[in-house]
């Protein structure tokens, strides 16, 4: 990756290139920290959970402390061992010049600190929830509060026109930290408010999921324990649902007992309304003619995240839980059913559960369009809103194709390794995106998107017959 950014680097006409190049090396692993934290480590003790060995654990005499430490504790060392790895490479930057070493060193306190911060809320999540995909939307929301929670508390304070900053609560963004290191005229100190709040804060969530291990070690009957199981389909729901006909049997299961049911899907709506909310808060207060085409555009943003993870966390789940509890060969044991007709019946599961991201992308456009039409029919609006159709119209193709890989890859990968295929399955994707545009980037740079979608689709049907045959061998082995 750090390869690819040097190769990718612009370098006429930039003051510091050191400091553009080390920007993007942080970004990327704020990225990366973000993806791990929703799926790998938000799974310490989740996968204990599901797997029904967490009773076995408590029975070896092993203290609560002990086993956190040992399932989270050496995941965020692998993470920090991943940062000790680059930090060599990262002092590229004062070669290159505009960046000092002392620079290149709060930077990387920086991630250490928030990978700190990120695993110890991804393991709170993880004893309090009694399934990876809960623990992977708690994660999320956790660390959406690091974000932007100090927006909201200073909302009602905005509203009234009184300006409020909740300095420690913005200290723990990742992202003002780093901004604040790559600046020209950063003149330390190398560890500051951000990196003590951030172990404060990660400290605290320990100890939290410390107290709370006794009381969600043990997963209640509806495997969501206390107010979890409001998010998620319950008995009650499922016997006052209509029966399912024949032949959607499967669509049937897998959207009540495996994604949760209509209720997950309204509490969807409710969290992508919310982020949209948070991400637009600064518009809100100082409202002005270009008001709603910001909201439009946060809420498409909003959107577009919204897709990249649920494909990410649908693809996840599609076959892994027939695997982990060996009820693969079942499914296949159905009359005329096919390995194909399995994965076209979940692959309608999936596009169901996209209901509501399909929803905020649809009424994103539209309050765009409708900001463009309050702020007034100038050149620049004008020319934006022709302008926006025809990008949707050029770039769809790429949306298809890379999100169908990107389900493929994760499905793929969801079969052969028990926990951690989202993570991973995202990692290569943006990966093999990154190398193939740049490669063809030194043919045609207008129309690498294009070329690189030639690779793009050949691998994702390699991969879908690859996982074809692999259902059939999991299928096979489980007798």
């Amino acid at each position: 990756m750090i390869v690819w950014l040097l190769a990718t680097q612009n370098w006429d006409n930039v003051v510091a290139p050191g400091l553009n190049f080390l920007f993007g090396v942080l970004v990327m692993n704020v990225i990366f920290i973000l993806v791990a934290a929703t799926s790998y480590f938000s799974s310490a003790i989740t996968e204990e959970k599901e797997e029904g060995t967490i009773a076995l654990l408590q029975m070896a005499n092993v203290s609560p402390t002990g086993l956190l430490l040992a399932k989270s504790g050496t995941r965020i060392l692998e993470g920090l061992l991943l940062l000790a790895v680059q930090f060599p490479f990262a002092l590229l930057a004062v070669t290159l010049g505009g960046v000092a070493w002392e620079q290149v060193a709060a930077a990387y306190l920086a991630l250490v600190a928030f990978v700190f911060m990120a695993g110890n809320l991804a393991l709170l999540a993880s004893v309090v929830a009694s399934r990876a995909t809960t623990a992977a939307f708690g994660t999320a929301g956790l660390l959406l509060l690091v974000f932007f929670g100090d927006d909201l508390l200073a909302l009602p304070a905005r509203l009234m026109g009184i300006q409020v900053r909740i300095a420690n609560w913005q200290a723990l963004n990742p992202f003002t930290r780093l901004r604040d290191v790559t600046s020209l005229l950063f003149a330390g100190p190398i560890v500051e408010a951000h990196f003590w709040n951030s172990i404060l804060v990660g400290t605290a969530a320990f100890v939290a999921a410390r107290m709370l291990f006794e009381r969600f070690s043990q997963p209640t009957a509806e495997g969501a324990p206390g107010w979890m199981s409001r998010f998620f389909s319950t008995s009650e729901d499922r016997q006052l649902a209509a029966r399912p006909i024949s032949h959607m049997a499967i669509e049937w299961k897998d959207y009540d007992f495996l994604y949760g049911g209509d209720r997950f899907l309204r509490w969807k709506v409710r969290a992508y309304i919310i982020i949209a909310g948070v991400l637009s808060l600064p518009a809100l207060v100082r409202w002005d003619r270009h008001t709603l085409l910001l909201i439009g555009g946060n809420m498409v943003l909003t959107g577009v995240l919204g897709l990249l993870f649920e494909t990410c966390f649908i693809a996840s789940r599609m076959f892994s839980y027939e695997r982990q509890t060996k009820t693969l060969a079942t499914l296949l044991l159905i009359p005329d059913m096919k390995t194909e007709s399995l994965i076209h019946w979940k692959e309608q599961v999936a596009v169901l559960m996209l209901r509501p991201v399909r929803l905020m992308l649809g009424s994103g456009l539209l309050v765009a369009f409708l900001g463009v039409l309050y702020a007034g029919f100038t050149t620049a609006m004008v020319v934006t809103a022709f302008a926006t159709p025809v990008m949707l119209l050029l770039f769809w193709p790429f949306a298809i194709f890379y999100i169908r890989l990107l389900r493929n890859l994760i499905i793929h990968l969801s079969l052969r390794v028990s926990w951690g295929s989202m993570a991973l399955g995202f990692s290569l994707w943006l990966l093999f995106i990154l190398l193939t545009v740049s490669l063809f980037s030194l043919v045609s740079p207008v129309l690498s998107f294009w070329l690189s979608l030639i690779p793009t689709s050949y691998l994702s049907d390699y991969i879908a017959r690859k996982n074809v045959a692999l259902i059939q061998e999991v299928a096979c082995k489980e007798g």
